[in-house]
């Protein structure tokens, strides 16, 4: 079965019309599914670094701590842009904070056993973070 030019307009147009009309008319219930995911998009971040963060104990390869501190300054810079945008001001600056100790451009050199006890500060204060977020939505 072919279909002409015209039908495939039609289709394409009600489609439009039916997209329309659902947007407007469940716009509410977009906006608290886009607050959920987004949320969800933070903690899962969150758990993603303190993973990673508490990989940093082990010995690992040189190449896999500038994966580490890479992926973690664009994690907290993506939680300092979700923190901003929910209006947490107290939230935002150490996620900055927190985005330009981790960055690889400049290093800062703290030594290992220092850097083992931020990575395992933050972790866990990540966790805790993520705990406090799924009792508040109980």
């Amino acid at each position: 079965m072919y279909l002409e030019k015209e039908d495939i307009d039609t289709v394409s147009k009600i489609d439009e019309l039916v997209n329309n009309y659902l947007k407007f008319i469940l716009s509410p219930q977009f906006e608290h599914i886009n607050v959920n995911n987004q949320k969800m998009n933070n903690s899962i971040i969150k758990l993603a670094l303190a993973n990673l963060l508490l990989l940093c104990l082990i010995n690992m390869p040189y190449g896999f701590y500038q994966f580490v501190r890479f992926t973690a300054m664009v994690g907290f810079a993506y939680l300092a842009y979700s923190a901003n945008e929910q209006n947490k001001k107290n939230q935002l600056f150490i996620y900055i904070a927190l985005a330009l100790l981790f960055q690889p451009f400049f290093k800062i050199a703290l030594g290992r056993s220092l850097w083992n006890i931020v990575d395992v500060i933050i972790s866990v204060s990540l966790v805790i973070s993520v705990i406090k977020e799924s009792k508040i939505k109980l």
